[in-house]
């Protein structure tokens, strides 16, 4: 959904964006776009309850845009999860690298544009002091007859650990969508934890935790509305909380600080 700041609940936490992502997972994405370019100004989480500014605001889009531009951006985060926060700051490279023809599972595509959105940013946590580095790479692919990309692959590089997501455009309407889904969900706070995460949820399921390898830490099934997870077991660093019930699969990212 494409909504306008005033129209959400969070929209006054954002006063330079007048654009606003709204997606099925309980996020939303807060935009300041202008007619060549798009920067985004803050990030919000209502399920696991955490949010991120960005005093400088982070150059994302640019148009028009063709083979061999380049753009250039720096940016400064402050991420606030319960009573924790942090500051960070990185750099914003957009280059449109590579020009072709696109084959995807269902249809080729002619005069195809990539375009490849390299972030690189450093976070430091007052309470460690702890730094955590961050990269993260995305290759979009365009072409001139879809508003939205035809293919998309992340790929973030934390300590030394790489986790990557695949997405590519099965169908696009311009038209206005009814919203059948139910938001459910969970909460796990505090998040960045130096002790436990409190896991919040109304429905029943399992819980995984798994690390930034995607091996199996620890397995809980879910059956009260509340419980406490140690942290005494894991190390420093960044692990996925994964949670499953008839109706849902939801994952979270967990920042484990000792």
């Amino acid at each position: 959904w494409m909504l306008t700041p005033p129209s959400t609940t969070h929209g006054y936490l954002y006063p330079a964006a007048n654009l606003v992502e709204k997606y099925s997972d309980g996020s939303f994405v807060y935009v300041k776009m202008t007619p060549d370019s798009n920067y985004l100004v803050g990030y919000l989480d209502t399920v696991n309850n955490y949010n991120i500014h960005y005093p400088n605001s982070v150059l994302f889009a640019v148009r028009p845009i063709t083979f061999g531009n380049i753009a250039i951006d720096s940016f400064s985060t402050t991420f606030v999860s319960g009573s924790t926060s942090y500051t960070g700051a990185g750099l914003c490279t957009i280059r449109a690298d590579a020009y072709g023809t696109l084959i995807l599972p269902n249809g080729i595509y002619n005069n195809v544009l990539r375009i490849k959105i390299t972030q690189a940013q450093t976070d430091t946590i007052p309470s460690g002091p702890t730094i955590l580095s961050t990269t993260t790479i995305s290759y979009v692919w365009f072409d001139n007859s879809h508003t939205s990309a035809l293919l998309k692959i992340d790929s973030t590089i934390s300590g030394g650990n790489i986790t990557a997501a695949v997405e590519y455009l099965i169908d696009e309407s311009t038209g206005v969508a009814e919203q059948t889904i139910t938001q459910s969900g969970f909460m796990l706070y505090p998040n960045p934890s130096d002790g436990q995460f409190k896991f919040s949820t109304a429905d029943r399921g399992l819980l995984t935790i798994c690390n930034t390898l995607g091996q199996l830490i620890e397995s809980i099934s879910i059956t009260e509305n509340e419980i406490s997870i140690s942290t005494a077991g894991l190390t420093s660093g960044i692990y996925y909380a994964t949670f499953q019930t008839e109706k849902y699969k939801q994952s979270s990212k967990l920042v484990v600080q000792h």
